[in-house]
């Protein structure tokens, strides 16, 4: 009962009960970090999977060449959001986030095109690492504005 009184003065905007949900439900911040640095751990596996499997096989060979551009635009400045969020709940000031979540992505779009230069069922292409860093770019300068404000 007090879960759901919490929430009601919640929803109302109240700021006491704001701060008394809070301290009844915080997650504790290794917890947090933990939490952040498996999601990134899984996200840079899925990549790794999608950038070295055979284009000929699902899904990939159902994706047109600017859909897999804009992929390219998106996956990795999902990867770069992520990166601002663990690193800044992780306690990073903003230019070291920004400068990680923008650097970390382009670097490992890098490594992936050129693992996809040396695997026989893959091309890889130094343009793909420029959508690459346009999505993180992209990603970082959204994401900065909204947790390092003023």
């Amino acid at each position: 009962m007090t879960i759901l009184c919490h929430l009601g003065d919640w929803l109302q905007h109240d700021e006491t009960a704001l701060g008394q949900w809070e301290r009844d439900f915080r997650v504790p911040r290794a917890v947090h970090r933990m939490t952040g640095y498996g999601l990134l751990a899984a996200f840079l596996a899925v990549l790794c999977v999608l950038s070295l499997m055979p284009l000929d096989t699902w899904p990939l060979n159902a994706v047109s060449p600017p859909m897999q551009k804009m992929m390219h635009v998106l996956l990795y400045g999902a990867l770069a959001a992520l990166l601002v969020w663990v690193l800044q709940s992780a306690g990073f000031g903003a230019l070291a986030v920004g400068a990680a979540a923008i650097l970390v992505p382009v670097g490992f779009g890098a490594a992936m095109e050129g693992l996809q230069r040396m695997t026989p069922h893959r091309v890889g292409s130094w343009r793909d690492v420029g959508w690459d860093a346009v999505g993180a770019v992209i990603a970082v300068a959204i994401a900065m504005g909204t947790l390092f404000k003023g």
